[in-house]
């Protein structure tokens, strides 16, 4: 399990977590994601961490949301005064009435210590107020789900 914090400029941080299983085959993820036979692509220990989280699972019920095509990123952007950044670039389609849609991340990966410090000039590098403002300020994975919900 690889955990980490994220954070969204104006809001608290939050922890987030994932179960990786590298020995999948990329020919059962592909089938997984257009909706068939989800369960296999997940181990016994994935499984028994996602329901101990979330309880009972109707695997059945799950669907993937998707796909999003096309994203661009761009790894260890050199920027005066501070870390280096990662950059993406997300290209959401239309989809049932949602209009296409274009996102940005801007992020850095920094120790607990230095997140105030960094999340002040990064809000300045982005000509964003620490608090978020009046702009919207959103996890991309909210972002990307409530646009194909």
């Amino acid at each position: 399990m690889e955990c980490e914090f994220d954070k969204v400029l104006g809001k608290d941080r939050i922890r987030s977590c994932s179960v990786i299983n590298k020995k999948k085959e990329k020919a059962q993820i592909k089938k997984a994601n257009s909706g068939k036979n989800l369960k296999k692509i997940f181990s016994k220990a994935q499984e028994a961490t996602l329901e101990g989280a979330v309880g009972k699972v109707d695997w059945k019920s799950f669907r993937p949301y998707g796909p999003v095509k096309g994203v661009e990123v761009w790894k260890k952007v050199k920027v005066s005064g501070g870390p280096d950044l990662t950059v993406e670039r997300w290209k959401l389609p239309a989809h049932l009435g949602e209009p296409a849609r274009v996102l940005f991340e801007v992020s850095v990966k920094v120790p607990l210590t230095e997140e105030e410090k960094v999340s002040q000039w990064l809000a300045g590098l982005i000509a964003l107020p620490e608090n978020g403002g009046d702009q919207e300020s959103e996890t991309k994975t909210r972002i990307v789900l409530d646009h194909f919900k």
